[in-house]
């Protein structure tokens, strides 16, 4: 329905670079995938979803097979979309270096990897909770990069991230720099 109101506005009133977005995304087939970038559609997945109610939407909800595509993150990349990644702060804590672990290693509360085939890389994790992050609302120019005249609000950890993916969830944060001024420094 969404991306028939998409489609409908953008007959009716074209606009380049709309950046509409569809959030969550949760389950989304291939042929909506395709529909998404011929439309500029833009998805945020709910990828701590994998390890809060991955087990149930295996068991239950969706099933084994439909619940492998959950928050089909490496789909979309195929499909050419940018995405982001995200929390519900209200539902999940909202915790960047889980929800980065979530999309990278697709583990369930119990362990269970769900959805080989739609894991994503670190720098693609990180990448859609910065730079894309911040293309998808239009701040760019502002913030979700490190560069002159942006913000520079960005984080510090106690080891690379691209070197330990399958540690993400226990790292820790050594300093937080917000629009250039230290904010947080680990004792």
């Amino acid at each position: 329905m969404f991306l028939d109101a998409v489609a409908a506005v953008q007959a009716a009133h074209p606009r380049q670079d709309h950046r509409h977005t569809i959030i969550h995304g949760q389950v989304m087939r291939d042929e909506q995938l395709a529909r998404c970038a011929d439309l500029g559609v833009t998805i945020s997945f709910f990828s701590a979803h994998i390890h809060y109610w991955g087990d149930r939407h295996y068991d239950t909800f969706l099933g084994p097979e439909r619940a492998q595509r959950i928050s089909p993150a490496a789909s979309a990349a195929r499909h050419g979309l940018r995405y982001t990644i995200h929390n519900d702060a209200a539902v999940t804590p909202t915790r960047p270096l889980h929800l980065a672990h979530c999309a990278v290693n697709r583990r369930t509360a119990s362990g269970r990897v769900l959805g080989e085939a739609e894991k994503i890389s670190v720098m693609e994790a990180l990448r859609a909770q910065t730079i894309d992050a911040a293309w998808q609302v239009f701040e760019e120019e502002r913030r979700g990069s490190i560069r002159v005249g942006k913000l520079a609000d960005f984080a510090v950890l106690d080891r690379n991230p691209l070197d330990h993916g399958e540690l993400l969830d226990q790292m820790r944060v050594c300093r937080t720099v917000r629009r250039g001024e230290t904010a947080f420094e680990a004792g």
